[in-house]
């Protein structure tokens, strides 16, 4: 019988000593033997014969399941130990230091894991479970389910699943679990894995280099373009690809200056001087978002932006054609516009956050900063109303926007919505 018990018990080794302790002390209490490891059955003294026959019974057989159920590379630590109390006391003693250990590097390695770039959710979500499970096998009291999917939550890229985190902490206390995480995580991986080749797809084919590409776009938008020119009402130009503007333009600042330069190069047309003019404002974005960008998803204020500006393509909506292909920045280095379009956003007004439209967003991805066109505003009819600390986006009294200062600049307090997040929302949007 004692053989049989015996066989059913997993031999300790390295990985199992919690389960194994488990199952021996089911086993002594079962052959009522456990208080001779316990120190409940102190050894008699062995002029009491019939109390040392019995007490000596229990410790023979209590030690011959102790060295029956290790593995042999354990039995040295137990050669020299004259009761069964002291293999007890040995084995745990050396095996609880070393899940004592295990259960310190597991936390650390629990809590370091983050989500990495080829990486499935899935497999990383099971990473995690495994880890918990490997925690509470050691000896540790083990991980909360809400403390597991506060760590997931934490090792996912805060910007590319921010839409994913909105949804997540907008949700009741009772939805939020284990499996509906892991589940709604995984439909967040599929459709942020559609729009990365979308935007793929896009920027490969917004890109345009070389002087031979440059001459087939503009003449392929002047072959397009069919409308009058707001400066000689001709049809089949714009103004800034007016003769006649140019000359007269040139002729002007002949006469004001009293000099000419026949080297064209000098010369700017109109869509130049506007690129020039978006230069200053994006300088000075760049020159200071290094000590104050804290997110990529922050949005800056600038009174000389002549459009809104966003670098992440999934938040757009009704992406088309930009009007320029380029911005040139006030180190003429020349960033790509792959397109324009709308941007839904959060923003806090009175501590509550409100869904609104930008629109006429130009999308710039080599920009690491959102920049908010306060003259995109007031071209809808909104009023800026800027503090000493703060600054508010106002029509008809009412506040539609806000912004805190920081340093020489002001950061609105935006929320992005990926498209998806934002199709979703049933609500009145305003147009900034």
């Amino acid at each position: 019988m004692a053989d049989r018990d015996i066989v059913a018990i997993e031999k300790l080794n390295n990985d199992n000593f919690e389960f194994w302790k488990f199952s021996m002390s089911l086993l002594f209490e079962k052959k009522d033997i456990k208080d001779v490891v316990d120190e409940n059955d102190v050894k008699p003294v062995e002029t009491e014969i019939a109390a040392y026959r019995t007490w000596r019974k229990k410790d023979s057989d209590a030690c011959y399941y102790i060295a029956s159920t290790i593995d042999k590379r354990f039995t040295k630590h137990i050669l020299h130990c004259k009761t069964a109390m002291e293999m007890w006391e040995k084995i745990c003693n050396i095996f609880e230091r070393k899940s004592a250990a295990q259960v310190t590097m597991l936390q650390k390695k629990l809590h370091n894991l983050k989500l990495g770039s080829n990486e499935k959710v899935s497999d990383y979500v099971a990473q995690a479970r495994n880890l918990a499970a490997q925690l509470e096998s050691v000896g540790d009291k083990g991980v909360s389910d809400d403390m597991l999917q506060t760590i997931i939550i934490e090792g996912l890229p805060s910007v590319k699943y921010s839409g994913f985190l909105f949804g997540w902490n907008s949700k009741p206390k009772t939805d939020k679990t284990l499996l509906n995480l892991e589940t709604e995580l995984m439909a967040a991986e599929e459709l942020i894995s559609t729009q990365d080749e979308e935007i793929t797809a896009m920027t490969a084919s917004a890109t345009h280099k070389g002087k031979a590409q440059k001459k087939l776009i503009e003449k392929d938008n002047k072959k397009r373009f069919e409308g009058q020119c707001f400066y000689c009402k001709k049809v089949g130009h714009r103004k800034f690809e007016c003769t006649k503007f140019k000359n007269e333009k040139v002729k002007g600042e002949t006469k004001k200056s009293g000099t000419y330069s026949k080297n064209t190069k000098t010369k700017r047309t109109d869509k130049e001087e506007d690129e020039t003019e978006d230069a200053v404002f994006l300088a000075r974005a760049h020159a200071t978002e290094a000590s104050i960008v804290e997110d990529e998803q922050m949005w800056l204020a600038d009174s000389g932006a002549s459009y809104h500006i966003a670098h992440d393509i999934s938040i757009f909506e009704n992406m088309k054609k930009a009007e320029m292909s380029h911005i040139k920045l006030g180190d003429k280095s020349r960033v790509p516009v792959i397109g324009k379009g709308d941007v839904r956003i959060k923003a806090l007004v009175n501590d509550k956050w409100k869904t609104c439209r930008l629109t006429n967003v130009l999308c710039m991805p080599d920009l690491r900063t959102n920049l908010f066109s306060f003259s995109q505003c007031t071209d809808h009819g909104y009023k800026i109303e800027s503090g000493k600390s703060d600054m508010k986006v106002t029509k008809n009294g009412k506040v539609y926007a806000t912004a805190k200062r920081r340093k020489s600049l002001y950061v609105m307090e935006f929320k992005n919505m990926i498209v998806a997040e934002a199709n979703a929302a049933e609500q009145k949007i305003n147009k900034l």
